[in-house]
């Protein structure tokens, strides 16, 4: 009695123990493990031996089977560069132009005319936008195109408020012009 009651926790335990989660990825391979954490991006787990925590992107794996049946299919997971450069798109529409350069445009328009008052505003447009602690998306900070997405939109507003101020800045001399002529 002893012998079979012993034999059925010891394969109830077993049981207990080989329960665990299944990743599938779409490159064909197979691990069982205990997930940890999924995230928009990411998924946590440890391998069955219980070793350190491996991190794979969504993007990879096709399929998650949990013990208790339930699954998860990843099919429609954009990839981290896709959503990066979007993120940085976003990111670079907050990003905040210091007022010096267009001060800049505005005084040298303003004190040398239109003309000679170009040169702030080119000078201002071919420098590249400061990344900003307070603009930016830290999980997307490495990946290269989160940072092309971030300048390409932050690049696009500060060169729209530099010439906004240089227009501003040259409108003195547009109006004195007009008034000459029209005298």
């Amino acid at each position: 009695m002893k012998k079979v009651l012993l034999t059925n926790l010891l394969a109830g335990m077993l049981g207990i123990l080989s329960a665990q989660d299944v990743i599938f990825f779409k490159n064909g391979d197979r691990v069982n493990c205990a997930i940890l954490e999924v995230t928009e991006e990411e998924v946590r787990y440890e391998k069955a031996d219980y070793g350190p925590v491996h991190v794979k992107l969504k993007s990879e794996i096709f399929l998650i089977q949990y013990k208790d049946g339930r699954k998860d299919i990843f099919t429609n997971v954009a990839k981290t560069e896709e959503r990066g450069y979007e993120m940085g798109i976003e990111d670079g529409k907050l990003y905040r132009v210091k007022a010096g350069p267009c001060v800049a445009s505005a005084a040298g328009a303003f004190l040398f005319g239109p003309a000679i008052g170009l040169v702030p505003p080119l000078l201002c447009e071919s420098s590249p936008p400061e990344m900003t602690p307070d603009d930016l998306s830290y999980e997307y900070l490495n990946n290269p195109e989160y940072r092309r997405g971030y300048n390409a939109s932050a690049y696009r507003k500060k060169k729209r408020k530099v010439w906004i101020f240089y227009g501003v800045g040259s409108s003195p001399w547009v109006l004195i012009s007009l008034l000459f002529l029209a005298l």
